[in-house]
């Protein structure tokens, strides 16, 4: 049995406002999850999840992107930033992990959480949702995010 790592656990304070990207992101942490126990029981299905969870993220990419765009978002081109060095940084770790480095997997499982976790949480992602919010409050004062 390997090294236990403690999950990502969804919570209503961690909405952005957009229900589309908060059922995204709790895909994300449920794939994340799924990838943690796979890699605690030392299961053979760690690189699909790996592979699946990549293609998520290219997806949820470009929809937070558009939705950003959408809305004007002005720190948009940053956030953009955010992404790709991720996914390089991602890449970087899948390629140390398919070249059997082992403890590489680790490394990535708590990488991929602690990002998830900062920039969908504390960091990044508030950013927009914030901003949304008060264009929102000033075109039309009694409107509620949804």
């Amino acid at each position: 049995m390997m090294q236990k790592i403690k999950r990502l656990q969804w919570d209503s304070k961690f909405s952005v406002g957009f229900d589309e990207l908060d059922e995204q992101h709790k895909k994300l942490f449920e794939i994340i999850n799924k990838a943690m126990g796979a890699y605690e029981t030392q299961s053979k299905d760690l690189i699909g999840i790996f592979t699946e969870l990549s293609d998520y993220l290219g997806y949820h990419f470009m929809s937070e992107e558009n939705i950003m765009a959408e809305i004007r978002y002005p720190g948009r081109e940053q956030h953009h930033l955010k992404h790709q060095e991720f996914i390089k940084k991602f890449i970087g770790f899948l390629d140390d992990y398919e070249s059997g480095k082992d403890k590489i997997a680790l490394n990535l499982l708590i990488f991929l959480r602690d990002w998830l976790f900062e920039h969908v949480l504390k960091n990044e992602d508030p950013g927009y949702s914030k901003f949304y919010k008060k264009s929102q409050n000033k075109e039309n004062p009694d409107s509620k995010l949804t």
